[in-house]
């Protein structure tokens, strides 16, 4: 798994060690040292060059699927709350227990 983050390095790192999943994420990518912000495209763009990967292979998880929406990702919409929405999404979850039958 990888991480795309608009937050401080440095706060992020605590945070991930905190609860213990740190080890679960082989590429971490901050806006702060890319110099734009999500859903800037490219961050998208450091961010695969980094991974030695292409979006193609990749699905989004997100609350805002706007950013893999710009650079013609996959991905899934997270949606937290019950509020309806106008949004074009690929695919719409409730829960992250749901993704499994997405793939």
């Amino acid at each position: 798994m990888h991480i795309i983050s608009n937050g401080f390095e440095e706060v992020q790192h605590i945070k991930l060690r905190a609860s213990g999943i740190s080890s679960y994420f082989e590429v971490l990518v901050f806006a702060e040292n890319v110099g734009v912000k999500k859903p800037h495209p490219y961050i998208s763009k450091k961010y695969f060059s980094l991974a030695g990967a292409k979006a193609k292979n990749f699905m989004l998880i997100r609350d805002d699927v706007y950013g893999a929406q710009r650079i013609k990702m996959d991905h899934v919409y997270f949606k937290q709350n019950q509020l309806v929405h106008q949004k074009y999404v690929q695919y719409e979850i409730k829960c992250l227990s749901e993704f499994f039958a997405i793939l």
